[in-house]
């Protein structure tokens, strides 16, 4: 039977039963960690499975990329007209643009697969961690749009409510109104779900894509 819990300090609170308060713990535990930047307290929570499948998916597809990567020997022979210096600019060109929208720096914060795919699994969550962090994604838009002043402001998470279900729990927070550039007094930006899974061990959550930080990141400079 689920069972849905407002988290709150009265004292005439009703006591929260054990797996309830366990999971809310675990969830505001890792809101506090990403809060001060602590990334390896945040990883640490984690469930490492769902993500070392993802590192060796976007991985695999990264090194099929590079084992086609467009050549100037290649793309003479698709274009026999083609000058060799029109060839060569536009190798160029392609190569800065794949390295300009890598999927392992957006997700990994690392450019190369081998190198991703030998790094422990604490060092892969905190460094996901790391780039899905506002922060991080603010720092990144202020770089490449020179004019934008990026905001370094903590998040402040609230923790609104926890549901349990057998093996799976939910809590239900927020970023807090004012600390978003994206979010107003007129469209704040709206509560989030984390998902908790129960192990022999304890809870841990899942590194869904929305977990913190913005949605997928659209670069638009001006």
């Amino acid at each position: 039977m689920s069972m849905f819990v407002t988290v709150t300090t009265t004292a005439h609170a009703q006591r929260i039963p054990a797996d309830t308060s366990s999971a809310a713990i675990v969830g505001a535990a890792f809101l506090d960690a990403v809060a001060a930047a602590k990334w390896s307290d945040a990883a640490r929570l984690l469930d490492f499975a769902p993500l070392d499948s993802l590192r060796k998916l976007r991985a695999g597809a990264a090194r099929s990329m590079r084992a086609s990567h467009l050549t100037v020997e290649r793309l003479m022979r698709m274009n026999p007209d083609m000058p060799r210096a029109v060839a060569i600019d536009q190798v160029k060109r392609h190569a800065k643009q794949s390295r300009g929208e890598s999927i392992l720096s957006r997700e990994f914060g690392v450019d190369d697969p081998d190198s991703l795919l030998r790094m422990p699994m604490n060092a892969v969550a905190q460094r996901w961690l790391m780039v899905h962090d506002e922060r991080w994604q603010e720092r990144e838009l202020a770089r490449i749009c020179k004019e934008r002043t990026p905001s370094d402001s903590a998040p402040r998470f609230r923790v609104i409510g926890t549901v349990v279900d057998d093996s799976v729990a939910y809590v239900l927070y927020d970023r807090g109104e004012t600390h978003s550039a994206m979010a107003d007094a007129l469209n704040p930006l709206p509560a989030k779900v984390m998902f908790l899974r129960r192990a022999p061990d304890g809870w841990s959550i899942l590194p869904r894509a929305d977990l913190i930080g913005l949605p997928p990141m659209v670069v638009a400079c001006g």
